[in-house]
Order: C-alpha cells, then structure tokens, then sequence
C-alpha cells in the first residue's frame, strides 16, 4: 500500500510559494509515498485518497493528526500534528 514509502519529515524550509515556515521546519508534519500521492493531486490521482485507505487516516485523526488531502484535497502524501488556520 506505500504506507512504508517515506517523503520526509523535519526540514526546515518555508511553505511552497510562501514565507511563513513549513510544518516540516518544526517536525510536526511527515509526508509519504510523495510518488503517488503528489502535492497538485487530487482524490482523483492520490493513491491515498482511495477507500482501502480510510482506516489509515482514522488511526491517524484519533492521535489528532490532520490530512492536507482530506481536508483540502490536495498534498495527500501529507500528516501533520497541528490544527490549519481556515482560509
């Protein structure tokens, strides 16, 4: 399932496109499988967006870890410990 792939985890950089600093640069925020599961992806391409996945992420949203591609359908690849400021 790639749930072994790993993307990366604490490096410290800002936001694609941005200033303020990256989950990564804090550690709170690990990535996997980024080869099929792409930041642009959407649930129509991220591996991770399929439905044999869905206990994966409840595990993960139990502990209180967020999913970029749940929540915002895109970077599905990416789990981070911290809440998002809405938009």
């Amino acid at each position: 399932m790639g749930l072994d792939l790993w993307g990366g985890c604490h490096n410290i950089r800002p936001i694609r496109g941005g200033t303020r600093r990256s989950a990564h640069s804090w550690g709170i925020a690990i990535d996997f499988d980024s080869d099929r599961n792409q930041l642009h992806w959407g649930r129509d391409k991220a591996t991770f967006a399929k439905p044999e996945y869905d206990y994966w992420w409840k595990y993960w949203e139990e502990e209180g870890w967020v999913s970029l591609g749940r929540i915002r359908n895109f970077d599905w690849m990416h789990v981070q410990a911290a809440r998002l400021p809405q938009v």
